[in-house]
């Protein structure tokens, strides 16, 4: 269950079908840069003009069904020419290994990924729940957690890394990032590995970035089955479950992309 990050005094405990996983929260200064990665985070502290933190799940919701899979992180507000996109930044629930789809179904579900589309001014989800893992067990109690974290918030206009109760806390205290926005998704991570399965992409030389042998100093580019680009948010980091969440968002379909990345 995909929350947002918490420094090591703060655990979770994550019931699984099968077990209790009690895991610890981190954060990644700057922004996790792997092997080839060039370009460092933007780490998002408290709303701005690029983002809105815990939006209401009554405004942004469909249905009932994305409520009971979706933990609503915030409004990511993305300017193209066309004007602004408000995109619903949205965690889906899934399991210790990163699984989230019963197996790779298509470009709307897969066992790491998948996308919800814009209707109405809320967000839906694109596939079946059907086609969804069963993690109902375990969201009462992550559901609870991000209540507080988003409670913290709105006294605070911030989360503290040493959260001690729902307070207020002095505006000094080192803070956790909300988001990390990029300009770009580079090559490297395990991700690329299911999703390219169902999606198309491309590989593109990175402008600054000398040319390498290395894969990785390259951009990904993600198209869908119609040849519409994805554009790349940026990620919310968590050591809960699994270490990153990557947002992609069409403006053609009014669409989101979100891929878990895994071991």
């Amino acid at each position: 269950m995909s929350l947002i990050e918490l420094r090591s005094a703060h655990y979770f405990m994550a019931v699984t079908k099968t077990a209790t996983i009690k895991q610890r929260f981190d954060i990644t200064p700057w922004g996790g840069l792997i092997r080839g990665e060039k370009m460092k985070s933007e780490p998002i502290y408290e709303n701005n003009e690029l983002y809105t933190a815990f939006p209401d799940p009554d405004e942004v919701f469909y249905s009932e069904v994305e409520k009971e899979r979706f933990l609503p992180l915030g409004t990511f507000h993305l300017q193209t020419d066309e004007g602004q996109h408000d995109v619903l930044i949205a965690a889906p629930i899934g399991d210790d290994e990163a699984m989230i789809g019963k197996e790779n179904y298509g470009e709307f579900c897969g066992e790491t990924w998948l996308t919800y589309l814009k209707v109405d001014e809320k967000w839906r989800l694109d596939c079946s729940p059907d086609q969804l893992l069963d993690f109902e067990i375990a969201f009462d109690e992550a559901y609870q957690i991000y209540s507080d974290f988003k409670r913290v918030f709105k006294l605070n206009g911030f989360l503290p890394v040493s959260m001690r109760g729902v307070k207020e806390y002095s505006k000094d205290v080192r803070k956790i990032s909300l988001f990390y926005h990029q300009e770009y998704a580079c090559y490297g991570y395990n991700w690329l590995g299911g999703v390219a399965k169902c999606f198309d992409y491309k590989l593109k030389d990175i402008d600054g970035v000398s040319k390498s042998t290395h894969a990785e100093d390259r951009e990904v580019l993600i198209y869908d089955d119609k040849n519409n680009k994805y554009e790349y948010l940026g990620y919310v980091v968590t050591r809960a479950l699994y270490q990153k969440m990557f947002y992609f968002y069409c403006p053609n379909t009014e669409r989101v992309l979100v891929i878990n990345e895994f071991d």
